[in-house]
């Protein structure tokens, strides 16, 4: 096994989110992606756009294991009100801000049910600030077309199979 595919075992520390690397262009929607590289416009995000997308994935990330994060505190920190940054995320991203916070919260839940296998996903629920595991396995089911389960058994036995 490789040391990315080791089983959690108890009193093991996890890494905070800040060692798992999202880019911005993962949190685009699909539709949106495929318009821009159709049109041949994603290279013509402004530098100004690109760092509030930046900035905006590192408050997300500073704040992934707190369930009490919102858009409020997401504008707060980034400084511009809740319709601006509404505008802009719709405009740059294809989602409303609170919809990019989910997509990246569990684009963090896939990296920690790849990464630790053995760990129970209530508890990758919970570090990815799902209130509620039923919640969780809702949009994971959504997003990427199985639970949660299926989806850290399936990779389990794909590394497996690499080996």
């Amino acid at each position: 096994m490789s040391e990315n595919s080791q089983p959690a075992k108890e009193g093991d520390i996890y890494e905070p989110a800040k060692s798992i690397n999202f880019s911005v262009a993962e949190n685009i929607s699909e539709e949106k992606m495929e318009k821009r590289l159709s049109e041949k416009i994603f290279s013509d995000i402004s530098p100004l756009d690109q760092e509030l997308l930046e900035k905006a994935s590192s408050i997300i990330d500073k704040h992934i294991d707190d369930p009490l994060f919102d858009i409020t505190t997401l504008c707060e920190e980034i400084g511009v009100g809740r319709s601006s940054l509404y505008s802009k995320f719709k405009v740059l991203t294809g989602m409303a801000p609170n919809n990019f916070i989910i997509n990246y919260r569990l684009k963090y839940a896939a990296a920690l049910l790849q990464r630790y296998p053995g760990l129970p996903i209530a508890e990758i629920s919970d570090r990815s600030s799902f209130n509620s595991s039923v919640y969780f396995s809702q949009c994971f089911k959504r997003q990427y077309g199985c639970t949660p389960q299926n989806y850290q058994k399936e990779y389990a036995e794909k590394t497996a199979t690499e080996l």
